[in-house]
């Protein structure tokens, strides 16, 4: 079954013209956390693929899929295309998922779904999913296949349209190369090793053209870059930053990896979205999100885009937010990333952190981030060590950073077992007029 949700938005001093209503939710399990955004965006027009959903390697894990139908009168028929390699042989393999009434949701185990062809030596398994009707993006959870709603991950689904010009224009290129840009980056943060939580880029083919290398450049805490490699990643490709920084040396406490196209190439995707995942090493499962590669932190706008024009633009500076739990059995661990496509960049990103009380009491704290690095903060220690009392466990947490467009990802961590759970932070406002 699900929970709906009705909020009666209503203005406080201006008029509201778009109203937007956000929540976390955090599954608790025996042996795991998992955090998922949920936001009331309209449905996707039929006939769109769904990524974003991969099947656990553990073979004592599954993969199970929500769907919703809320605004069609008719069923929805979805239907799962797997696709695979067998013995060094690209298949797939499509199969019609359960209907969905109008108001109804189903939760589907996509291993039972396959299990015929899952049972045998297949890899790289990929899923997609689409709909004859409009339909929400559906949800993907991960977890134990005796344990029943337990679950170790969870990730809302997303569209990658594949479009005849999914490749970079050779006008786009030369301006470009005219202001020393890379068309577009993605970046991860590496966690200093107190943590213990190790990094993992996750790629699955997420891109409007079938797009594989890449430029691994990987930055220390100052920002300077210590290492670049060119790396063919497939469309499944999982890679643990750790491990990946022992095999070439790399010695690092924290700092960041950005992900370019490599600068050889005369022909570019648009876009290549990868996923992130954390690790904590005394609880090793993966938690996941996404990572999406955009051009950011530049002075000029190629595309004539809707976030450039209106006067708060979270592409031309930052104010994002989330929740923060901080009791004896919860911290939050926060990490936010200052880079730029600007090959050059070298501008200190200076950031508030605005933590709310749950009676809307405030308090500040300032940061610096320095170029082409990512600083990681246990919150729970910043309300310690600025003595903030409070009668419940929970917060708001909003960053504002005015000249620079940072992101950054929040992780709820177990005490107890070190479980732990990942989301990116969110916007509060879309690029529609006020």
């Amino acid at each position: 079954g699900y929970l709906e949700i009705y909020s009666n938005i209503r203005p406080l001093n201006s008029k509201i013209s778009y109203p937007f209503y956000h929540m976390y939710i955090d599954y608790f399990s025996r042996n795991s956390i998992a955090t998922l955004h949920q936001s009331g965006l309209k449905p996707h027009k039929a006939g769109l693929a769904f990524f974003r959903g991969f099947f656990p390697e553990n073979k004592e894990h599954r993969l199970v899929v929500s769907a919703f139908n809320k605004f069609n009168q008719e069923d929805i028929h979805p239907v799962a295309k797997l696709e695979y390699e067998e013995n060094e042989v690209q298949k797939s393999v499509e199969r019609d998922m359960d209907r969905i009434p109008r108001d109804h949701m189903i939760f589907q185990d996509m291993n039972e779904l396959f299990a015929d062809v899952l049972s045998g030596d297949t890899q790289y398994n990929k899923l997609t999913i689409t709909a004859d009707r409009d339909m929400h993006r559906p949800n993907y959870y991960v977890g134990p296949k005796d344990e029943k709603m337990s679950w170790i991950d969870v990730e809302h689904g997303a569209t990658c349209r594949k479009i005849k010009d999914g490749f970079i224009s050779d006008e786009e290129r030369l301006k470009f190369e005219k202001y020393n840009t890379y068309p577009w980056h993605t970046d991860f943060p590496i966690l200093p090793k107190q943590y213990d939580i190790d990094t993992i880029i996750m790629y699955f083919g997420e891109s409007p053209v079938p797009f594989n290398e890449f430029c691994f450049l990987f930055f220390d805490e100052n920002g300077k870059k210590v290492f670049e490699k060119e790396e063919h990643c497939s469309d499944y490709t999982i890679i643990n930053l750790t491990e990946y920084m022992s095999r070439h040396d790399i010695v690092l406490d924290s700092g960041l990896l950005s992900i370019i196209p490599p600068t050889r190439l005369n022909k570019v995707a648009r876009s290549a979205n990868f996923k992130m995942a954390c690790s904590h090493q005394k609880n090793p499962y993966l938690t996941t999100n996404v990572a999406g590669g955009s051009l950011r932190n530049v002075a000029f706008d190629h595309v004539n885009s809707n976030m450039w024009k209106h006067i708060k633009l979270p592409v031309v500076h930052s104010e994002q937010f989330t929740r923060i739990v901080d009791s004896v059995d919860f911290e939050t661990i926060i990490s936010i990333m200052n880079s730029s496509s600007d090959k050059d960049y070298s501008r200190t990103a200076e950031v508030e952190l605005d933590i709310y009380r749950w009676d809307g009491q405030l308090h500040r704290f300032e940061i610096e981030i320095l170029p082409n690095t990512s600083k990681t903060i246990s919150v729970s220690e910043l309300i310690r060590e600025r003595g903030i009392k409070s009668l419940k466990d929970y917060y708001s947490l909003w960053f504002k950073c005015r000249l620079n467009y940072v992101r950054g990802y929040h992780l709820l961590h177990r005490k107890s077992d070190n479980a732990i759970g990942i989301e990116h932070f969110y916007y509060p406002r879309f690029n529609t007029k006020e």
